[in-house]
């Protein structure tokens, strides 16, 4: 007499299941991103701690422009930043560019004032309406 072969019940999931288990993957992903969005945050705002702002801007020549600024350090040490300073006409046609450092180390909680003179291209200073600067 030969013995039947044991019957092999494959495990299945109702779609009720599938759809709890999806929801709790969804979950747990978004739990996730939200802590890593929270600590690449966290992490950057303690790798740069300066706020700048322009306070004003004089043609010197047709082709420079003195560009007037403050930097405040908001970390808790001295830092010697790096800024830089754009300026552009409307039109973006006529623009400039430089990038240095402060010649003074800030303290925590310090803000200068300072200024830097830029080449704007198409000997243009005299369009240039639109001047910002970022410090790192």
């Amino acid at each position: 007499m030969d013995t039947p072969a044991p019957t092999q019940h494959k495990p299945t999931l109702s779609i009720q299941k599938v759809k709890q288990i999806r929801t709790a993957a969804y979950i747990v992903t978004g739990v996730m991103c939200l802590i890593i969005f929270l600590i690449v945050l966290l992490g950057s705002n303690s790798k740069s701690g300066y706020s700048a702002s322009t306070t004003g801007y004089n043609v010197v020549d047709d082709a420079t422009l003195s560009v007037s600024f403050k930097v405040t350090n908001h970390s808790n040490t001295s830092g010697d930043p790096t800024c830089t300073i754009t300026a552009q006409s409307p039109n973006g046609n006529d623009y400039g560019t430089d990038q240095f450092q402060l010649s003074e180390s800030l303290s925590p909680g310090q803000t200068v004032n300072s200024q830097d003179e830029i080449t704007i291209s198409n000997q243009g200073a005299n369009n240039v309406t639109q001047t910002s600067v970022s410090c790192r």
